[in-house]
């Protein structure tokens, strides 16, 4: 029996605004949209609004969807949620039961970020980023061992800031469940016993709130719901900076995804040209995402060149393929060159030609930055292994016809250790 989607949206939306621990909240992450299209659909209208990271590296993946969003069916759950529908972002740490949370590593980075100019780039409408814990602080009165439920939470607010350096308004808050005892303990000790722990909470919210005193929210605390709440206000002085890179990759992932189009609309102004006087087509694709692709799928039929979203539209139809300083920037298993066979038309007279790094004999080069001396390591062909792979590992040998040869070229920021840097031509 299938569920209707508003009783859908309710189950959902009651089960993502819970208190779940991690691994809970990664489990209903992964299964939800396996459901059927309906639970697809609604998961991802609401978590796309209301974003809960229990993980750094699934914050990373949410970036990787939005830097290549024109892709068609990048991503089954999230394809139709643009950037700009997101309102909250939320790190929640259950330590209750259990000393690790996968969440406490991002709820980490967050209080340590020097800035969150990443996060308003590529989320424009976000409006804040809440950090949230919860744990048992232990005791003792009168010989008796207490424990005390603790609800923290820090709110960085985010929709009154520019896409630069800024000042934030952030507002935090500690709940403390009482035990059923807590009239016979009396205010003046309990204070002193909290005292500390609050000041040791407030240091770890935030890598700031060491700075703001207590006192204030001490005198302003209330109880409500046989809970002590405690709430104050600070602001930060964002710094440049960065932690782990996740500012960059978030926000690159929004400069990624429109660098492209306005490069393109920049030669359209430049050539005085329009999308009608010049009909030629910018597609914006990661070609590690064809790899599925092979040339021997038969070609589509030729769509009209508006009307074209992916490269895979183009399969077996491209006639000339121009490729410029690519091949060595990736390992010799990744195998990019068959995807680009897919794309080629069997045609006589087709063809796919371009300059890279090469190699008298096939291997790596060692390069090291004169400026920052760090090294890296870049897969190079030879002339032999580049006619190898293409007439004989892609295409059947006899049938293609490989011209290529090296030539020197210089690179002045650039020091090879061991070899002169050389450009295979073909």
């Amino acid at each position: 029996m299938e569920l209707p989607p508003e009783l859908v949206d309710l189950i959902i939306t009651e089960f993502w605004y819970s208190e779940l621990p991690s691994k809970d909240r990664i489990t209903f992450m992964t299964a939800c949209p396996l459901i059927n299209t309906i639970w697809r659909d609604v998961y991802a209208r609401i978590t796309s609004r209301d974003i809960y990271v229990p993980t750094v590296a699934y914050l990373l993946y949410l970036a990787s969807i939005i830097r290549w969003k024109h892709w068609p069916n990048n991503s089954a759950v999230y394809g139709g949620f643009p950037p700009d529908s997101t309102r909250t972002i939320t790190c929640y740490v259950d330590l209750t039961n259990s000393k690790d949370d996968a969440a406490k590593d991002p709820y980490s980075a967050f209080c340590n970020m020097p800035n969150y100019i990443g996060f308003r780039r590529c989320f424009p409408n976000i409006e804040k980023i809440n950090l949230e814990m919860k744990f048992c602080v232990g005791w003792y009165w009168n010989g008796s061992f207490s424990r005390q439920l603790y609800r923290t939470r820090v709110s960085i607010m985010l929709s009154q800031t520019t896409s630069e350096l800024s000042v934030l308004p952030v507002e935090w808050s500690i709940f403390i469940h009482c035990p059923p005892d807590v009239e016979k303990v009396c205010p003046i000790t309990a204070q002193i016993f909290r005292r500390p722990i609050l000041e040791g909470i407030t240091m770890d919210m935030v890598q700031r709130c060491h700075t703001i005193p207590i006192s204030l929210a001490e005198d302003g605390s209330t109880y409500h719901h046989g809970a002590h709440h405690f709430r104050d206000q600070f602001c930060i002085d964002e710094k440049g900076g960065d932690v782990r890179s996740i500012n960059f990759y978030i926000g690159m992932a929004t400069h990624r995804r429109s660098r492209g189009w306005k490069f393109w609309e920049l030669g359209h102004r430049l050539f005085k040209s329009t999308a009608d006087t010049f009909p030629a087509r910018f597609i914006p694709a990661d070609i590690f995402q064809l790899k599925g692709l092979t040339k021997e799928d038969a070609p589509v039929p030729l769509p009209e060149l508006t009307k074209v979203q992916s490269l895979v539209d183009l399969r077996g139809n491209i006639s000339a393929i121009h490729i410029l300083s690519f091949f060595h920037l990736f390992d010799e298993e990744q195998q990019s060159a068959k995807i680009l066979a897919a794309l080629v038309s069997v045609e006589a007279g087709s063809m796919i030609f371009g300059s890279h790094v090469g190699r008298h004999e096939k291997g790596f080069r060692i390069e090291v930055d004169s400026s920052s001396g760090q090294s890296r390591n870049m897969f190079c062909h030879s002339p032999e292994s580049w006619r190898s792979l293409w007439g004989g590992e892609i295409f059947p040998k006899g049938t293609v016809h490989v011209d290529d040869f090296l030539r020197e070229r210089g690179c002045a920021d650039i020091v090879e250790l061991g070899a002169t840097l050389m450009m295979i031509d073909y």
